[in-house]
């Protein structure tokens, strides 16, 4: 979601400011854009972008000059469209994942069967937008599992988590968001 929000809303950002810088309407050039580029997010699905393209177009009618102006703004967002997947197709999103996962009981493991590699390892290593390097705003490693910090942490978390309030319950089980693509859990 990271990726397909990020690329979708800088290509339509960029198709909006060329439409305007040549005197044409907006809306066509961001749906150009967003048909491009989750074109190419999402090839399985490229038939039925194009079909939504087509019919909210055919929905503007024929009279007016509405639709042309439109399908002008569609030609301008899908150049757009084409730059933006070009960054994509180089971002190293897709490079193949060769690490090693460390083992012991502090490490993470997966619980899948067969066990599967960690989701999204390779991000640290994309082609960042507005950072110079993937570790700018790196956090520390946590502090060892057996260490006093990581214990005084644990009795700190054990301790809210014993003695919450309904109110305290009630706010985490309404962030919680255990589905969709913005889930932490």
């Amino acid at each position: 979601a990271i990726r397909t929000l990020a690329y979708l809303n800088l290509g339509m950002n960029n198709a909006i400011i060329a439409a305007q810088a040549k005197g044409a309407k907006p809306q066509g050039a961001a749906a150009g854009a967003a048909a491009t580029i989750l074109s190419y997010l999402y090839p399985k699905d490229e038939q039925a972008i194009a079909a939504r393209l087509a019919t909210e177009t055919a929905a503007l009618g024929a009279n007016g000059g509405y639709r042309q102006d439109f399908t002008a703004g569609v030609a301008i967002g899908r150049a757009a469209g084409d730059e933006v997947v070009t960054m994509a197709k180089a971002d190293r999103s897709g490079a193949p994942w060769t690490g090693t996962l460390p083992t012991g009981a502090d490490k993470w493991s997966s619980r899948a069967q067969p066990p599967a590699p960690p989701l999204g390892p390779q991000l640290g290593s994309m082609r960042t937008f507005f950072m110079t390097t993937a570790s700018e705003f790196r956090a520390p490693p946590p502090p060892a599992i057996n260490s006093p910090e990581f214990k005084a942490t644990l009795v700190e978390v054990r301790t809210i988590s014993d003695g919450r309030t309904y109110e305290q319950l009630r706010i985490a089980q309404y962030w919680e968001g255990l589905s969709g693509a913005y889930s932490a859990g």
